[in-house]
């Protein structure tokens, strides 16, 4: 099975907090009375109640209750003094008894639990809140050794959406974006932040909770269900295998980069103290990608002195040369040595994190059609020209159609998915003078494609290298 980790949040996915929150009057007036009764002062407890008031004026953070600083706040305002460390422990556990005691559970986080432990998926808990009450939560309904690895944002230095979260779980566990999936009730911290990280992401979006609109890409989850109970059921968890393969063509001559390529291979220029390859390597491994076919020309022996085997670097490395001056030909003459399904990538562009994920996801879910990651903003002229009208493609073309209003043009990044069954099966030798992209497909109808407008870096002039040393500092390369 594709997916081997499921990652939970905690508030609205196991933690029934709508429940709770009705009871927190009770809760207050009974912690308020507990630190009363401790620092022995008497008949204050309107005070009490007016201070929580004033306090939910100056911030719209809940539930800011589940944290210590507004016990301490409370509590000093009261005694008109600091509190010791100790004191402030002491204050906050009279909260968390009662959150113990009236927290309740959803009665599908359980079973979702069990049942992912029956399939023997591993399980991470990543969730924004003190750790001392979430832990009081799991300990409750004897949850913590269910989890293989549990993240408090109170015990870390960063919280959802920061992308370093999720990642810290992906390393706790050893695991792959592609072969994990996060699940969570927010799509402004759970869903931007795993969507950022190339997770998959499932929205749980419960009746009784309000859904909250976003116009950006990266708030919308894969997919969303009303329950834990369902799942099961989403095309997710029926991907039987990875897309572990993809052609990189590495062969250029780089002329544009005058001196830098005198001696080196392009794609093996060093950005950042990495070349520039094994970076693109590195970051198409997260995704479950360890089969690669370099197709080789100019300075070939330098990228097989590089790579070797691939085992080095966590890989199986391909090499297949190629005697003819376009790519597409290059993929023919070598047609039977490759997989059934396969990425292809330029050796010389490096994709966004969300960019990456957008078509990898894409692929698993839509294995029967090719892909393409295509933009509005020209490119390298070398690029294919998809052109569409009435929202169909009706052409692939080497450059834009003059003249023509009617067609709506978009221009190949150098990233796609291929499925063989709709690549057309000519002789190299044909497509050698006039290589156009439509030529390899047997139907138009069976070419999908992805626009997407978010960065990425592409390597052609000698201009693109001296920025490259900079932008690839971007977290969104990272």
């Amino acid at each position: 099975m594709l997916i081997e980790t499921i990652f939970l949040d905690l508030n609205n996915v196991g933690e029934n907090y709508s429940s709770f929150d009705k009871l927190l009057p009770k809760v207050f007036t009974s912690v308020s009375k507990n630190i009363l009764h401790h620092f022995k002062i008497h008949t204050r407890e309107i005070e009490f109640e007016n201070l929580i008031k004033e306090y939910q004026l100056i911030t719209t953070n809940n539930p800011f209750h589940h944290y210590p600083s507004f016990w301490q706040h409370i509590t000093e305002r009261i005694l008109n003094r600091n509190l010791s460390f100790k004191e402030i422990e002491t204050v906050y556990d009279f909260y968390l008894s009662e959150y113990e005691k009236n927290i309740e559970i959803f009665d599908d986080y359980v079973p979702l639990i069990n049942i992912a432990i029956e399939k023997e998926m591993q399980l991470g808990l990543i969730a924004n809140g003190n750790a001392k009450r979430i832990y009081r939560f799991l300990s409750k309904y004897d949850l913590e050794n269910k989890f293989s690895t549990i993240i408090p944002s109170g015990a870390n230095p960063f919280k959802k959406p920061d992308k370093e979260i999720f990642r810290l779980g992906l390393l706790n566990l050893a695991a792959k974006p592609i072969h994990s999936v996060f699940i969570g009730d927010r799509k402004d911290t759970d869903i931007r932040g795993a969507n950022a990280t190339g997770i998959w992401t499932i929205h749980l979006q419960r009746p009784e909770m309000k859904e909250t609109t976003f116009q950006e890409e990266v708030f919308v989850p894969d997919f969303t269900v009303p329950n834990l109970n369902e799942i099961w059921n989403l095309p997710l968890f029926k991907i039987p295998n990875t897309i572990d393969s993809i052609v990189i063509p590495c062969g250029g001559r780089g002329t544009r980069m005058e001196e830098l390529t005198e001696q080196n291979q392009k794609c093996l220029l060093e950005i950042g103290e990495q070349p520039l390859l094994l970076r693109v390597v590195n970051k198409l491994k997260a995704f479950g990608i360890t089969n690669f076919y370099f197709i080789t020309k100019h300075k070939e022996e330098l990228v097989q002195e590089f790579f070797g085997n691939g085992s080095k670097y966590g890989i199986k490395a391909h090499y297949l040369p190629n005697s003819f001056n376009s790519t597409g030909a290059g993929i023919l003459s070598n047609f039977d040595k490759l997989p059934e399904k396969f990425f292809y990538s330029h050796g010389n562009i490096i994709l966004s994190n969300y960019a990456l994920s957008k078509i990898v996801k894409a692929a698993h879910l839509k294995q029967q059609n090719s892909i393409f990651l295509i933009t509005k903003k020209p490119v390298a002229k070398t690029h294919p020209v998809f052109n569409y009208e009435n929202n169909e493609l009706v052409g692939i073309t080497r450059k834009k159609p003059e003249n023509n209003n009617k067609h709506l043009s978009f221009y190949s990044i150098g990233f796609s998915y291929l499925n063989k069954i709709d690549i057309h099966k000519m002789r190299a030798e044909d497509l050698e003078e006039d290589t156009t992209t439509e030529q390899l497909f047997k139907q138009l109808n069976k070419i999908k494609t992805i626009e997407f407008d978010s960065p990425w870096l592409h390597l052609e002039t000698k201009e693109d290298y001296e920025n490259f040393k900079n932008l690839i500092k971007d977290e969104q390369f990272q």
